[in-house]
């Protein structure tokens, strides 16, 4: 693992703009998502470290994450799907691995997942799962997507969730290079 090219901030040295982001991130009694910290425990793991020096921009970039997480249109094994593909495709070590268990656990089969880490797209998809995921795979080669992938994924699934869809991709790829930038 490469070595973080921030020191962790101690709670204690936070300012209240460093400390909100803390408090949108970080589970608290009466929030079900968000990170868990260890009692005393400082530093926050993957991006969230290095989002801490970014604080208005922190706390923008995890609402959006959490409305994706939360709010989304996108049935939960797709979410998962695209976050892994995304993370295979730019070698996001921290994203793949923050991801496959919630993939597992929404369903998506070991040989899915084993596909995704190649980067590639399952076979045997739900025809508006694979159109999505081919829009996804699109996306994260290089910002392009076929006028028939993106045909087929509006007629499938309609706008909105082609939208989320680059959104999600656009979302992790964001957080794929705050992690380069935070040396993870």
């Amino acid at each position: 693992m490469t070595r973080s090219w921030f020191l962790p901030l101690l709670r204690d040295d936070l300012d209240a703009r460093q400390r909100r982001l803390v408090a949108e991130l970080v589970v608290g009694d009466d929030r079900r998502e968000g990170i868990q910290l260890a009692q005393g425990e400082d530093g926050l793991p993957g991006p969230f470290e290095a989002l801490l020096r970014t604080p208005r921009l922190g706390v923008e970039i995890a609402r959006l994450g959490g409305r994706l997480q939360v709010q989304g249109v996108l049935p939960s094994h797709v979410r998962e799907m695209i976050i892994c593909l995304v993370a295979a495709r730019l070698n996001s070590a921290f994203e793949w691995d923050a991801h496959q268990a919630a993939a597992s656990a929404a369903g998506v089969t070991d040989a899915q997942l084993a596909t995704l880490r190649r980067g590639e797209v399952p076979d045997g998809l739900h025809p508006a799962d694979a159109a999505l995921l081919d829009l996804a795979a699109g996306l994260v080669a290089g910002g392009q997507a076929g006028e028939s992938t993106r045909g087929l994924a509006l007629q499938l699934t309609g706008e909105e969730a082609v939208v989320e869809t680059a959104t999600l991709v656009g979302y992790y790829e964001l957080i794929a290079h705050v992690l380069v930038v935070g040396g993870r």
